[in-house]
């Protein structure tokens, strides 16, 4: 038998085909390098970004402790806090603060008391209130009992409030609070209150926002007239029994214009513009700045911090009479900080001229 021979026949790649495989593996090869490099890079500015936000959070605080010297100094230099016309407003550039040009930063503070005092709100000043938002006040009189409801500690129903038995039947089923207001968000669980101060898509539009501008979750005194806007003179003017008018006008300046360069201020109770309550046994105005929120927002870069904080003059007593203990001591701080020194154990104790009442970290008050 003549033998089989069997040939196997050798297929050569052309040159083309062998550059076209030498160029997909640097493609893949740059592509591994390339995601590396990328995840590399991401980790390194995960990184700088917390070494950034621990420094931004300490020029924060020290920026809080500028911030109350520089009103401490004012309060002491004209005997009270007033407006922020006295300079507060501007705690660096009073101070003269030197800061680092790569460092952007805004201090806002705003005068809680002049607004009104929801702890201390009574039936007819949120009457009032919601009318002078343009609510009717067959709704004012629904808001108002419901309001009041949701924070007595009581199952007693007011004419126009909201109770258990109501919020029971909700869906799904909840408890009112029995208790103040923590937060402005807690308004859209109170019976009628997404109905007025939510829009068609559920966000919060005028009349929360004017609601939020007029009343105060963190002092118990009386409003100042110095830093309240239009619609909390309306209200102090119409429960007072006083026209609000040219006191405001007044206080806002030549211009019309609150909150500019030309503002003016009372000082005295015996000034010409403040009002004498014509209605026996109510005053809900006064001239003082007590309680203070401040808000420092600071950046470098991608990195940033907030730090906000509610303040109160802690030599200053509540003005309010008839006070209950109770809702004073919900609004307690403390004026002191302990610093604890590890090289000897030894205590130190930093008085504030203010008490804290609160103290947030990148979260809005």
């Amino acid at each position: 038998m003549a033998p089989i021979f069997k040939y196997v026949t050798f297929r050569s790649f052309n040159s083309g085909s062998i550059l076209a495989a030498v160029l997909g593996m640097i493609a893949l090869a740059s592509f591994v390098v390339l995601a590396f490099m990328q995840d590399a890079t991401d980790r390194i500015k995960y990184s700088g970004l917390f070494q950034n936000r621990d420094e931004l959070r300490i020029k924060a605080y020290s920026l809080l402790d500028a911030t109350i010297a520089v009103i401490s100094e004012i309060q002491e230099i004209d005997g009270g806090l007033y407006s922020p016309s006295q300079g507060w407003n501007d705690p660096v550039g009073y101070a003269q603060i030197q800061l680092n040009d790569d460092l952007k930063i805004e201090i806002n503070i705003e005068d809680e008391t002049g607004k009104l005092s929801l702890t201390q709100a009574t039936p007819l000043i949120l009457n009032t209130l919601f009318e002078e938002m343009g609510i009717p006040l067959s709704d004012a009189e629904i808001l108002t009992d419901s309001l009041l409801d949701w924070m007595d500690s009581d199952n007693l129903t007011r004419l126009n409030g909201a109770e258990l038995d109501y919020y029971e039947r909700q869906s799904p089923p909840y408890k009112p609070a029995d208790d103040s207001l923590k937060s402005l968000g807690e308004l859209f669980l109170i019976q009628d209150f997404d109905i007025f101060f939510l829009d068609d898509k559920g966000i919060p539009n005028y009349l929360y926002n004017q609601f939020k501008d007029a009343i105060s979750l963190y002092h118990n005194e009386l409003v100042n007239l110095n830093t309240a806007n239009t619609l909390v003179h309306k209200v102090i003017s119409r429960v007072n029994g006083h026209d609000s008018g040219p006191l405001y006008n007044y206080l806002i300046g030549e211009d019309k214009i609150p909150g500019s360069e030309d503002d003016q201020l009372i000082n005295s109770l015996t000034h010409p513009y403040y009002p004498s309550p014509l209605n026996p046994g109510i005053n809900m105005a006064n001239i003082y700045a007590h309680v203070l929120k401040i808000t420092i927002t600071i950046s470098r870069g991608d990195s940033n911090f907030l730090l906000s904080a509610i303040i109160k003059n802690h030599n200053v007593s509540s003005a309010i009479e008839n006070n209950s203990e109770e809702k004073s001591n919900n609004l307690e701080g403390n004026s002191s900080i302990k610093v604890t020194d590890e090289d000897n154990n030894a205590k130190l104790t930093l008085e504030y001229p203010f008490d804290i009442l609160l103290l947030t970290e990148n979260q809005r008050i």
